[in-house]
């Protein structure tokens, strides 16, 4: 046996174990990701926040509606005291569904990286209709499909989707938007150039025996 061979057959002994560590790191962490994946698709509803159209007469409904972040499908650590106000126009073969939703969000600051809660509203409106009048080619998602053979009219996608597009881009806590930040980071400089660190006198002599 080469020198060559010999130093690529030890090479393939160190990397061996260390692949067969993350292989079975990675097949265990597949394993508990599925396994959750499976339980929540086991209890949850096939509707979790629906509307019985049954008693309803034509005309205007007005609702309100206390769900969990859990009915509809939001993470509980970042929404809580959800509160839904729906107004139902109801009409023959048509049903207009106007959503006023509010919940708490709890957000982390761009600025100080700090939890911190802050209300958010969002309202939509949603227009469910029968199959033979929305287009299959339809994208848009004010046109629901009314359900024909079911009364229940499922809200969860349009309480969601309203609430999770409630979130406010910049994220800043109130107490944080006069904070100073920090913006310089490392070795600093006196007023006058001098480095803090005498240590840098000699970088900085040769800096400026290069500009001359």
């Amino acid at each position: 046996m080469n020198f060559q061979h010999r130093v690529q057959t030890l090479q393939s002994l160190a990397v061996e174990p260390i692949r067969d560590v993350v292989l079975h790191r990675f097949f265990w962490q597949f394993l508990d990701l599925s396994a959750l994946l499976i339980r929540r698709a086991w209890n949850a509803s096939p509707t979790m926040l629906s509307v019985d159209l049954s008693p309803l007469d034509e005309g205007a409904h007005e609702l309100t509606f206390s769900p969990t972040a859990e009915d509809i499908g939001l993470d509980p650590d970042v929404f809580s005291k959800i509160a839904l106000d729906l107004r139902l126009d109801v009409a023959e073969r048509r049903v207009l569904a106007s959503l006023d939703v509010r919940a708490v969000a709890t957000l982390e600051c761009d600025r100080t990286l700090v939890m911190y809660q802050q209300p958010v509203r969002g309202d939509h409106s949603v227009l469910f209709l029968p199959s033979e009048q929305i287009s299959p080619d339809s994208e848009d998602d004010t046109l629901q499909l009314l359900p024909e053979t079911e009364s229940e009219l499922d809200l969860t996608d349009a309480v969601r989707e309203t609430l999770m597009l409630s979130l406010p881009l910049r994220r800043v806590a109130p107490e944080a938007e006069d904070a100073e930040i920090t913006t310089f980071f490392g070795e600093q400089e006196m007023l006058d150039g001098t480095p803090v660190d005498d240590r840098w006198d000699a970088l900085r002599k040769l800096r400026h025996d290069n500009s001359e």
